[in-house]
């Protein structure tokens, strides 16, 4: 005895679902979920404010500027680490130097909507430039 001669009214179809066929492909399927997902997107209203609210180009040229030169200043700060003849008093010009760029980075970064990539990257610089100036002070590379 077969299974479904016991309950044949779950071999039914389900009101409202369509029967798959062997035509219907998966990228037919894929294409038509994201279809369906890009038209929930446009149509939602954290899009058009992210839209609406572009960032100014003369802070994004600010906030590159001082990104340029907090990675300079991590560079030389490398440098240095590597130089066993300096002391750690002779590194406090960098410590100086990457706490100055931690701050203006963090004040560009709160002008600067989460969404553009570019706040990805000042939080990431900001991050490193912190972490190695609480080091200095913890005493990491004290001697």
């Amino acid at each position: 005895m077969k299974i479904n001669e016991i309950t044949p009214h779950i071999t039914e179809i389900a009101p409202g679902k369509a029967k798959q066929t062997a035509e219907t492909s998966f990228n037919d399927l894929l294409n038509a979920r994201l279809g369906a997902v890009s038209e929930s997107k446009a149509s939602s209203p954290v899009a058009a404010v992210s839209a609406t609210a572009p960032t100014d180009s003369s802070l994004r040229l600010e906030s590159l500027a001082v990104t340029e030169n907090a990675i300079n200043t991590l560079d030389s700060y490398g440098t240095a680490l590597k130089n066993s003849s300096l002391s750690t008093e002779d590194l406090q010009p960098f410590i100086s130097a990457m706490e100055e760029e931690t701050s203006a980075i963090l004040a560009i970064r709160e002008k600067i909507s989460g969404e553009d990539p570019l706040a990805g990257l000042l939080d990431r610089v900001a991050t490193v430039t912190y972490l190695e100036t609480a080091k200095y002070h913890r005493g990491d590379y004290s001697n």
